[in-house]
């Protein structure tokens, strides 16, 4: 048995398990479970005990067989499964979850976190049950007949059918075992390491279907299980071998439509890094077939022209699709802060429900994974500094369970993230009283909100007035921002006295490979990505400012503009017309002022070495198809650098201690 494989497998299967049972616990607080998912929850406990029989892990097994008792009480309605047992399942989760990991990096079980959890489950299981209303047509059968059919790469993927027939030996009586050799081949092309076999058995005991087909739950993606109640006349011959005439192989025994439709559709667990570098390759193959229609252009062929836009297609179609393979439901991370929510709600005193929206947004799994972090640290900011205690809600007028809504959506080619409380909003006044306290703006300066409330940001700086074990001490709101930065998002706040605070993450959907729109400036090729562009126009030279920064009326509206070769220190050529890409992000538009307008393209998002981090206005590097090196613009540094700029004209001031994109790069 390749027990590396097995173990692996066990442990991808736990990791899913432990994480419906902590959903369908948390699900209780909005509404009771149904039959179906209190069958579900009885069988987290149960597939984990016998999967770690499998493995020897013993404790784990004693463990789970004893909150399994409590869960096959519930599910009969012997037990309710009230707030108290909600939250010893909860505790037994986390405890079940440290076993494992403690398990798999070879230290030892903390028994004595697991002795007070099994006392108390001990207790529940001593209580007299009281006898629920059961239906006599719903009594699980006394005889099961059981068809399996093993995949033939079943000991490859390191299973052993005799260690799944030892298990479900410890379920019920096994009556008869016959098995199925009419798919052995001749000795010349036998596979030692191929299964051939099929099995038909006979058991019996007080068990129902779903128990037992969950002793075959390892190997039910790869082999076909059917499972039916028999009477003495339907029970198999014992001298003929397995199938519905005594002759047939399993494989033609007829399976359910359900099992025909999952053979169909099969799951293929692959590594991220596997597809990591197949992006690789793909943004590879991107610039090649760029050059190839660059090629094609210079030498006017059109064959080759021809030959080169069909491969161009294709190439975007496996784009599409490989970056498709990297896309997952943000759920994936939503899932995790029901949980945190209700810890922080006991630790802090305060109610708190936790509203979700958008869970099936896509976006990219590395994205995800990094997205963990900050979303808790805004979570505990929300809660621990956001929502009011009980008795000031109540004082308020407002319900005494506060909420947080945490939401997702698709705009514009980005994901937006909103996390909203409904909490007491921030003290602007406060903010910005200990800001000139610390000296970060001046004692008569005069600020927008916006401003003030970016301060928050800052490393270091809290109003706080005592250290939690949540916050206070000002280092998680800089890590958040930190962590918005390096997947080139952006972060913005609003609040409102009384009524509570909104924190909008927008963010880019994949950092791999995106549509660009290609410019250049004093003879230096520039990025735009295509979904920050809204159009193009051209401008009069003399109507261009000297400076950096400046502005013109386009239909009637002012539009702060960008000269990119004053902002980035380049040379400025002598022409009588030059070219604008008026570019957005959320509701606020720039101007970005070039010399020439290449069109579209696509490009392979290449990151800056740390050298480069700290010019605000470049998100990336790319190659082009004829091997050159272009920048890409970040639209988001180089609004805020125009819309900074545009207040300071207005009589507004800058934070100081908040350098400006325009100071990050020392031009201007």
């Amino acid at each position: 048995m390749n027990l590396d494989l097995a173990l692996k497998a066990f442990l991808e299967e736990a990791d899913e398990l432990l994480e419906q049972m902590e959903s369908l616990l948390l699900g209780t607080t909005q509404a009771a479970l149904s039959g179906d998912d209190l069958n579900a929850l009885f069988r987290v406990m149960h597939t984990l005990k016998g999967s770690a029989g499998i493995f020897g892990f013993d404790y784990l097994v004693g463990f789970a067989h004893e909150a399994e008792s409590v869960l096959d009480r519930v599910r009969e309605g012997t037990q309710p499964l009230d707030a108290s047992l909600v939250a010893l399942l909860l505790a037994c989760h986390d405890h079940v979850k440290a076993c494992i990991a403690a398990w798999v990096s070879g230290q030892a079980i903390d028994e004595e976190e697991g002795r007070p959890l099994r006392q108390r489950l001990s207790f529940l299981l001593e209580t007299p049950e009281s006898a629920p209303v059961v239906d006599s047509a719903t009594e699980p059968a006394r005889r099961w007949r059981i068809q399996v059919g093993f995949g033939p790469d079943i000991l490859r993927d390191g299973m052993e059918p005799t260690e799944i027939f030892a298990y479900l030996g410890s379920l019920v009586s096994i009556e008869s075992i016959v098995a199925d050799l009419s798919g052995l081949p001749g000795r010349d092309s036998f596979d030692p390491c191929r299964c051939y076999l099929g099995f038909d058995l006979l058991v019996s005991g007080e068990v129902d279907e779903p128990t037992l087909s969950g002793a075959f739950g390892f190997v039910q993606d790869c082999s076909s299980v059917r499972i039916s109640p028999v009477t003495d006349s339907d029970a198999p011959p014992q001298d003929e071998p397995a199938g519905d005439d005594g002759g047939d192989d399993l494989a033609a025994v007829p399976l359910p439509i359900a099992a025909k439709v999952a053979q169909g559709h099969r799951m293929v667990k692959v590594e991220a890094s596997r597809i990591d570098q197949m992006i690789d390759l793909v943004g590879e193959l991107v610039i090649a077939s760029s050059a190839a229609s660059l090629l094609a252009q210079r030498h006017h062929d059109a064959e080759l022209g021809e030959t080169a836009s069909q491969i161009a297609v294709l190439v975007e179609a496996i784009r599409s699709r490989v970056l498709g393979m990297r896309m997952v439901e943000i759920g994936d991370i939503f899932g995790r802060f029901p949980r945190l929510v209700r810890d922080l709600s006991v630790e802090t005193g305060k109610p708190v429900r936790l509203v979700v929206h958008g869970s099936e947004t896509e976006l990219d799994k590395s994205m995800v994974d990094r997205l963990g972090e900050p979303l808790t640290h805004l979570l505990r900011n929300a809660i621990d500094h956001g929502i009011e205690a009980a008795e000031v809600r109540a004082a308020a007028g407002k319900p005494l369970e506060g909420t947080v809504t945490l939401s997702a959506r698709h705009e514009a080619g980005s994901i937006v993230i909103e996390l909203t409380d409904d909490g007491g909003g921030m003290d602007v006044g406060k903010i910005l009283a200990r800001a000139r306290e610390r000296g970060l703006i001046g004692a008569t300066e005069i600020v927008s909100e916006s401003d003030i409330l970016a301060l928050i940001f800052l490393p270091g700086f809290s109003t706080a007035t005592q250290v939690t074990a949540l916050s206070g001490r000002g280092v998680g709101m800089d890590a958040v921002r930190q962590a918005i930065d390096d997947l080139r998002g952006t972060i913005d706040m609003t609040t409102r006295p009384g009524a509570g605070s909104s924190f909008r993450l927008r963010l880019p959907l994949t950092l791999a490979i995106i549509d660009g729109f290609l410019v250049r400036v004093a003879g230096n090729a520039f990025v735009v990505p295509l979904d920050r562009v809204v159009e193009c126009l051209e401008i009069r030279a003399s109507d261009v400012p000297e400076e950096a920064f400046g502005y013109i009326e386009l239909r009637g509206r002012v539009l702060p503009l960008v000269v990119l070769s004053g902002f980035l220190g380049l040379e400025r050529r002598a022409v009588r017309r030059r070219n604008v890409v008026v570019v957005r992000f959320g509701e606020r538009q720039a101007g970005l002022v070039v010399d020439d307008l290449e069109g579209e393209c696509q490009i392979v998002v290449k990151p800056l070495g740390g050298l480069f981090r700290h010019l605000k206005a470049l998100s990336g590097s790319t190659i082009l198809g004829n091997g050159a090196v272009a920048l890409i613009l970040d639209v988001s540094a180089l609004i805020d650098a125009a819309t900074h700029d545009a207040a300071r004209r207005a009589g507004g001031s800058a934070i100081r201690g908040t350098a400006s994109p325009l100071q990050e790069q020392g031009g201007g």
